[in-house]
């Protein structure tokens, strides 16, 4: 019987697909576990396809379709997050102690500041916006682009209020 003492244990330790371990039975788990959920995301969407569901609206980018999850957007989703994670944790262990995984950490540690920095600044934009005049958009590549623009911005301003803090906290100590 298989006991679980933890999620990654129930991920990690569960039995994969036959096909999986025939395929590919020298891989790791992690390995293993972004396989299952690229062929189950793939044959989640052609099944969606097939029935025609329109796989668009799962994502904010079409029309002006809400941005919800509903059960049918979480099971796509999922493997995408899954398979995210996997490749996170191949290339962490492969590239310990880079400027890239200093950055991964800090933005890590400083997410709230990092995350309440990026609201405000999209609710200013978006005020600035609709006080010019400017009509919304659904260009994937201007809001994926405008995205990666608030996001770095985000980081950027968060720098002096973390030193702040820090500076902050060492004289109450």
């Amino acid at each position: 019987m298989l006991k679980i003492h933890n999620i990654q244990s129930l991920f990690l330790r569960a039995k994969l697909p036959g096909f999986i371990k025939f395929w590919c039975p020298t891989f790791c788990p992690q390995t293993q576990l972004m396989i299952c959920s690229t062929v189950f995301f793939a044959a989640f969407t052609a099944g969606l396809l097939y029935i025609g569901y329109d796989i668009r609206y799962i994502y904010a980018l079409f029309g002006d379709s809400y941005y919800h999850h509903s059960v049918i957007a979480t099971l796509c989703i999922t493997p995408i997050i899954l398979s995210a994670l996997g490749i996170c944790n191949y290339l962490s262990r492969k590239t310990k102690n880079t400027c890239i995984v200093s950055f991964i950490g800090y933005c890590s540690v400083n997410l709230n500041t990092i995350y309440i920095i990026q609201w405000l600044i999209i609710a200013y934009s978006v005020a600035v916006s609709i006080l010019l005049g400017i009509d919304k958009t659904c260009s994937p590549l201007v809001i994926i682009s405008g995205g990666i623009i608030v996001t770095a911005i985000s980081i950027l301003i968060s720098v002096p209020f973390v030193k702040i803090k820090k500076r902050k906290t060492n004289i109450h100590q």
